[in-house]
């Protein structure tokens, strides 16, 4: 069964008339993906960065050799963070109920760019508060154990903590229940059109016959009176 085929205008009278498909099932999947991220538990990570250095002036010159050295002791400062029991003692002295695996399995790195000793350390944490805690206990700790080490090292928190949520992105999601609906309604009224073969215009009926039209009768509803 050959099928009319739709232009620009047509394409466009149909959307309008249908118009409210659009609308209902655009409003129906934002409200679903609304629903879904205010449901959805947010997970938080926190930041804080560290100036590793001999000097208590972050932005002093630094030799080669000086800074292969703290490049150095920066990995080793990343070695202590994670070792199991300076964990298990940082977390049972400050009582955070936490375990040395929760902890190690949340922690990441990240080093400078440029050639200034800062060490930047994110955990990730479905608590907000206790995001926070955690980096702020390792650091002051691995100052004290840093300074034990390697006397002569100035560790100062260049950039305190912070803390900031990771997921959802909640707009995101609302966005994409929005998308999702107006998408599923084109391609519901297209297809709705598709399986219709109701003959609505002459322009439709000349493209399907191939030849002009040269009158047509029109309907009217209703009884016409005698």
């Amino acid at each position: 069964m050959q099928h009319r085929m739709l232009d620009f205008k047509d394409l466009f009278e149909l959307f309008l008339k249908k118009s409210w498909i659009i609308i209902v099932f655009t409003i129906i999947f934002t409200a679903l993906g609304y629903r879904n991220a205010s449901n959805l538990s947010t997970s938080y990570q926190s930041r804080v960065k560290v100036y590793i250095g001999d000097n208590s002036n972050i932005m002093a010159a630094y030799t080669s050799d000086k800074t292969l050295s703290y490049a150095a002791f920066i990995e080793s400062f990343k070695e202590i963070i994670v070792i199991e029991d300076f964990l298990n003692e940082t977390l049972e002295k400050y009582d955070l109920g936490l375990t040395a695996g929760q902890v190690s399995g949340a922690l990441t790195f990240v080093e400078s760019e440029s050639i200034t000793p800062i060490l930047e350390i994110r955990y990730a944490s479905w608590n907000q508060e206790l995001a926070g805690q955690v980096l702020n206990v390792l650091v002051q700790e691995l100052g004290q154990q840093a300074q034990k080490i390697m006397p002569d090292v100035n560790v100062q928190v260049v950039d305190s903590v912070k803390v900031y949520p990771i997921y959802p992105n909640k707009k995101k999601v609302v966005v994409t229940g929005a998308a999702v609906g107006f998408i599923l309604s084109v391609g519901i009224i297209l297809g709705l059109d598709f399986l219709d073969d109701t003959i609505r215009k002459k322009e439709q009926l000349e493209r399907l016959i191939s030849v002009p039209v040269l009158g047509e009768l029109p309907h009217t509803k209703g009884k016409e009176n005698a």
